[in-house]
């Protein structure tokens, strides 16, 4: 039975993200393979004008290392090539909204948990949902507030959403707080997230895989 994927790109300098998520018991609970890429010296390039460590400095080709980990995953695994989905925190969650632009023909959909910025000019062939969750502590992330709200209107306009306001979406009353562009382009939605006080890491991610779920390519 072909296996749907979940690649996450870990934070700059940090490779908690598998032990924070909880995606191991996840992939077991919803049935797919998490795979935990590991960055150049634990950092990766996102492209633009960033300078995030030395996977920037040397001009890592994060796209063509996307596509090596997906080409052997799928000579090693029965993989469902129509969901594959890209997540990531902080610096790793801009690598994942920057690979939803460069290699929209192979990823389903994509998310960012603690940053959320897209460095590059986006030119997707197509539109790809995407689900944005901002730090509950501002302190802790790359963006400020505005920054975080601006990078949701960028991939609404990306995903060529309609022009009405985003609307809230339930999506775990006591994890979430969320609203959501449900009309845009080839029937995907852009959400964004800001997670409750009282939510933990590993649920916060939850709601992501669920937001997964939803979408395959077409």
């Amino acid at each position: 039975v072909p296996i749907p994927i979940i690649v996450q790109f870990h934070a700059h300098f940090s490779r908690t993200i598998r032990h924070q998520s909880e995606m191991d018991a996840l992939s077991e609970r919803y049935g797919f393979i998490a795979v935990y890429p590991r960055g150049f010296d634990d950092s990766w390039n996102p492209g633009g004008n960033c300078f995030c460590g030395f996977a920037s400095f040397i001009g890592a080709d994060e796209q063509l290392f996307m596509a090596t980990v997906l080409d052997d995953l799928e000579q090693r695994f029965c993989v469902d090539t129509s969901r594959v989905f890209v997540s990531g925190q902080a610096i790793g969650g801009m690598v994942a909204l920057g690979l939803g632009c460069l290699t929209s023909e192979r990823i389903a959909a994509v998310g960012a948990v603690d940053g959320a910025e897209l460095v590059i000019p986006c030119r997707a062939s197509r539109s790809v949902p995407a689900m944005i969750v901002a730090a509950s502590d501002w302190s802790q992330e790359q963006q400020s507030p505005e920054q975080w709200a601006d990078a949701f209107q960028t991939w609404a306009s990306t995903d060529r959403c309609g022009d009405g306001e985003a609307t809230a979406v339930v999506c775990g009353s006591d994890v979430m707080q969320c609203v959501e562009h449900p009309q845009c382009a080839e029937g995907t939605a852009v959400r964004r997230c800001v997670p409750t006080p009282t939510a933990s890491p590993a649920a916060q991610w939850e709601a992501l895989v669920r937001f997964f779920t939803a979408y395959s390519l077409p």
